[in-house]
């Protein structure tokens, strides 16, 4: 068979172009193929007026993100990144506010709950036990049959166990609880497995960080080096079947055009590559079921986007980022309500609020600042956008994104006093604003929801696919940008393994991992 070349990427979001580069600087021949007419997916960016706003990724939250994507780069042999570091805040009410990234967080949670001071104390105690279970299981994965399973026995239980059922067995206050969960949870749910709130808590450790330029200029460098390997980055070619002959993919068709290829790597949502492009009749059934029936998908967003006419001093803030919640009351319950199909806003809901881009002279104006306002939603919320039947966005719609998102700045003025007095500029994203651009079903901003049955599910995707030359690096594998593009590391050594040679990345135990460790060490 002759091959247009070696790979192809469906999709040019971070993850397909990480793969893409990183197979071309191990002498692949590779094509990207991206539906839309800009590469980037969630990384990307847009323009109102002289304003340039980020559209998903606000913060890299924590010192180890950040030097793992400045490895990531160095790895691909891409220019050094320059950065703007600023500070992240976790506010309830007029009375709790702490830094997201603080490391004394057994000092300042007994501060404010003196009377669970000794049980703060033994959670964080076992928060870094199951961080230090989880390095040495990462450290293992290079030689599963030496792990032992007594070293991991904490990281099992918190597998095993809800984020929610996790506080429950540590704290009596429902204050504290709340607290320590919109702390350690980030976005998302009570019911996401207890580990991903030790990771976050561990993680985002240390200041926040965005590029000087935004996440596009991750993209740019993520072309320039597939371009400069002898890839092909090609837009507006959205692929409509992968091709799959005696159980192995031998390439794609993108609307009338076939391109054959040894390998197919996908970026795309994992549901619409298997339901869609693979087909059920080349998928596993039980995968089939897992994809469209079991493994839930992640929240999206309601966003808002700003442009100001004044600096943010004049509106008390400094260039920070702030996760806002009016009061402990319900906050729990209201997180959860928020994800779930068929809700709608509360008035006493709280939200975030980014004003870090206005730090970057590339994307405001002199004399002027931004402010990116969210909140995490199900993908059906509020009867449905005011979509109608036929699916047309109209007068229904535009007016529901108009009312939600006055109701997002009504409760940033409980921060930001007077905001709505200075708008130039103001756009409102929904979750079929997210679906349309990053093209992942329901706009999910993390991919499948982390959740105990799926954690433990052996099915759970990874990076090599359900069909034999297939390889996944897929925001659907419930990961942010950094998780993304390493997970398209891994799936560039498993096709390295494929064709039998030994010139691996192992980017994770090389770099992540130390990374990591580095980290916990330090700070312990």
């Amino acid at each position: 068979m002759q091959h247009d070349c070696d790979v192809i990427v469906i999709g040019a979001g971070i993850g397909g172009l990480t793969a893409a580069a990183a197979l071309g600087q191990k002498g692949y021949k590779v094509m990207v193929l991206e539906a839309g007419h800009r590469a980037g997916g969630y990384c990307q960016s847009f323009t109102r007026k002289d304003y340039r706003f980020i559209t998903s990724v606000h913060k890299l939250g924590g010192d180890i993100l950040k030097e793992t994507l400045d490895a990531m780069l160095s790895q691909l042999g891409a220019e050094p990144l320059s950065w703007h570091c600023f500070d992240q805040f976790l506010q309830i009410g007029s009375s709790f506010r702490v830094k997201n990234g603080a490391r004394n967080k057994v000092e300042i949670l007994a501060d404010y709950f003196p009377h669970e001071a000794e049980n703060i104390a033994r959670f964080m105690r076992d928060v870094d036990i199951v961080a230090n279970e989880l390095i040495y299981a990462m450290r293992m994965q290079a030689e599963p049959s030496r792990l032992e399973w007594t070293k991991i026995r904490n990281l099992i239980r918190f597998n095993q166990i809800t984020f929610g059922q996790l506080l429950d067995g540590y704290f009596q206050d429902p204050q504290l609880k709340a607290a320590v969960y919109a702390w350690g949870v980030g976005d998302g749910a009570p019911y996401h497995a207890a580990v991903r709130g030790v990771i976050w808590l561990k993680i985002n450790e240390g200041p926040a960080y965005l590029p000087i330029g935004g996440m596009d200029t991750v993209v740019d460098s993520l072309i320039d080096r597939v371009q400069k390997s002898g890839g092909v980055v090609q837009m507006r070619s959205p692929v409509t079947k992968i091709l799959v002959e005696d159980g192995r993919t031998v390439g794609v068709q993108v609307n009338d055009q076939t391109y054959l290829s040894r390998y197919v790597v996908t970026n795309a949502d994992l549901r619409r590559t298997y339901r869609d492009l693979v087909g059920p009749e080349h998928t596993p059934p039980r995968i089939m079921e897992k994809l469209l029936n079991r493994w839930t998908p992640t929240c999206s967003c309601l966003s808002v986007w700003l442009g100001l006419d004044c600096e943010l001093d004049e509106l008390g803030m400094q260039g920070e980022n702030v996760t806002y919640y009016r009061t402990y009351d319900r906050l729990i319950e209201m997180a959860s309500d928020l994800v779930r199909d068929g809700g709608v806003l509360p008035a006493d809901a709280g939200c975030g609020i980014n004003t870090a881009s206005t730090l970057d002279p590339t994307m405001t104006p002199a004399g002027r600042s931004q402010v990116i306002l969210g909140i995490p939603v199900a993908s059906q919320f509020e009867n449905g956008w005011g979509v109608d039947e036929s699916g047309l966005r109209g007068q229904a719609y535009r007016e529901t994104k108009l009312r939600l998102g006055q109701r997002l700045i009504d409760t940033a003025e409980l921060v930001m006093p007077n905001l709505r007095d200075h708008i130039q500029v103001m756009e409102v994203g929904t979750p079929l604003t997210y679906e349309r651009y990053g093209r992942h079903q329901g706009g999910a901003y993390l991919g499948f929801a982390l959740t105990p049955q799926s954690l433990m599910d052996k099915d759970h995707p990874t990076s090599v696919g359900y069909v034999k030359g297939l390889f996944h690096c897929s925001k659907s594998m419930g990961g942010g940008a950094c998780a993304t593009m390493q997970e398209a590391f891994t799936a560039t050594d498993q096709i390295l393994r494929a064709d039998g040679r030994d010139d691996l990345w192992q980017f994770e135990q090389r770099f992540a991992t130390p990374l990591f460790e580095k980290h916990q060490a330090v700070h312990a």
